[in-house]
């Protein structure tokens, strides 16, 4: 079985293997002593637990038709997050040293999970087996969370507005 890194190297494809059968299993995901094994179609990835930061569920909502009608079907995700190279890049800011010490994170891998129950098993036999990082979805940008705080008290002052004069309500 050959395992492909989702960045940086991993060690021989051997010792992969055996930590990938001695790992438990739940849906593409394999827990081993030491790296987190998952599938992507016909692919083997391999990431260690020194480099996960953050993990976390994200819940999509998929919309369906079906015979009876339309309903929205709920997939559960294991987001797993690492930190960003500290090398400063070559942009122009680079010349100054502003970006020389980033901190930031990346998504190394959105792993599709069976089910809720599977995820909040997974998450707790993560929080076991990566004690240092963090369980907690990242928080939005401000700038996002302004507008949106903005957009939502918009609506409720042209929902008040339209039950004072009337309408948009029953009398």
């Amino acid at each position: 079985m050959h395992f492909l890194p989702v960045r940086g190297t991993l060690p021989d494809d051997a010792v992969l293997t055996d930590a990938y059968k001695a790992g438990h299993a739940v849906g593409v995901l394999r827990m081993g002593n030491d790296h987190l094994f998952f599938r992507a179609g016909l692919k083997y990835y391999a990431i260690p637990y020194t480099d996960i930061t953050r993990c976390f569920r994200r819940v999509m909502q998929v919309p369906a038709r079906m015979c009876c009608g339309k309903g929205n079907f709920q997939i559960e995700n294991l987001v797993v997050c690492g930190a960003a190279d500290a090398a400063p890049d070559s942009s122009p800011d680079a010349a100054d040293g502003r970006n020389a010490d980033r901190t930031a994170e990346i998504e190394l891998a959105q792993i599709q999970l069976p089910g809720v129950k599977a995820a909040r098993l997974l998450m707790e036999e993560l929080k076991e087996k990566i004690p240092h990082a963090s369980f907690s979805a990242p928080a939005p940008e401000p700038e996002k969370a302004h507008h949106a705080r903005h957009n939502k008290a918009e609506a409720a002052a042209e929902a008040a507005g339209a039950k004072a004069h009337g309408k948009g309500g029953r009398s």
